[in-house]
């Protein structure tokens, strides 16, 4: 089986690398930076772009797995160029794999387009005021779904909430920072309730997707556990063997002042809760995650201790 990863030197894209190497699939990869240790006759150095001609590199995939995007919000970035990269460049890569005889295409979203549904998760409204890279991502999702059932190439769409592990990025590398240095935090308290999976989980399940028998096209969640922002710290603590030290302080407070100086992002990261639905369907076709949190924020803050 030979399967296409673009994105392949990312964050996500090394631990999935270093998953499917354990299998027997024959791994293609892509990505717009050069990676040393990519370097292989199984490596190109390709940008996925809107209007791009990729019929060579995904001639004779049976898989792609699709990772590149453009992520990590910044509010000075046009809402068109999060379009551009997330959705239409998506979909000319999609019908061409399709063109191409891809028999399955696995895409990589976000669980931030659950911030679009009602409370049961029943109705979806793209005119709702969310950060333009979620937009672009919903989009891309619907057309991709469209595709499929236009098609014959298999869609997989993941919806993973925040994802962490080693090398990770944002918000989540700046406050490991922080407890590093033992800086006291008014976080003590907080009883939000934020969903969290670890990359090797996810990694874990694009390959059993990748192997799966299963034709079925469909949007998967998943998630490895669900804790307030006082314990992730606390987490994190223990994992790099810190004492950082919390203390009590009005949250509203430092939530009202974050929102007033443009920190709406940081804000609803901190204090506010996102948990995202269980999807029973991955316990029902055999897969379950192979890394308890536990594990998983150990090796994530390894490079911090």
């Amino acid at each position: 089986m030979n399967v296409l990863i673009t994105g392949s030197s990312g964050f996500l894209g090394k631990y999935l690398v270093q998953e499917l190497n354990k299998s027997g699939v024959v791994i293609n990869l892509v990505d717009k930076n050069d990676n040393p240790e990519l370097i292989s006759d199984k490596f190109k150095n390709i940008n996925i772009v809107e209007h791009g001609d990729y019929s060579e590199i995904l001639a004779g995939m049976n898989v792609v797995v699709h990772l590149a995007n453009l992520a990590h919000v910044d509010s000075h970035v046009d809402e068109e160029i999060y379009l551009s990269n997330n959705c239409i460049a998506t979909l000319n890569f999609a019908r061409q794999a399709a063109s191409q005889g891809v028999e399955k295409f696995i895409y990589i979203s976000t669980a931030n387009i659950y911030r679009f549904y009602n409370e049961e998760y029943k109705r979806i409204n793209l005119d709702l005021n969310v950060d333009a890279q979620t937009k672009s991502k919903a989009q891309a999702e619907q057309e991709l779904l469209a595709l499929a059932g236009a098609a014959n190439m298999q869609v997989i769409i993941l919806r993973p909430p925040l994802i962490y592990g080693n090398n990770v990025k944002g918000n989540l590398r700046k406050l490991a920072s922080i407890v590093k240095r033992r800086f006291p935090l008014p976080l003590k308290g907080v009883k939000n309730v934020r969903s969290f999976v670890y990359a090797g989980n996810v990694a874990s399940l694009i390959r059993f997707l990748i192997e799966s028998d299963s034709s079925d096209t469909g949007v998967f969640t998943l998630a490895d556990c669900e804790i307030s922002t006082a314990e992730l710290v606390s987490n994190i603590s223990m994992s790099i063997e810190s004492n950082c030290f919390t203390f009590f302080f009005p949250h509203q407070l430092i939530s009202l002042v974050l929102r007033c100086l443009g920190k709406l992002s940081l804000a609803d990261a901190l204090f506010e809760s996102f948990v995202v639905p269980e999807d029973i369907r991955l316990k029902h076709m055999g897969w379950q995650a192979s890394i308890t949190s536990k594990e998983g924020f150990e090796n994530s803050f390894k490079e911090f201790k």
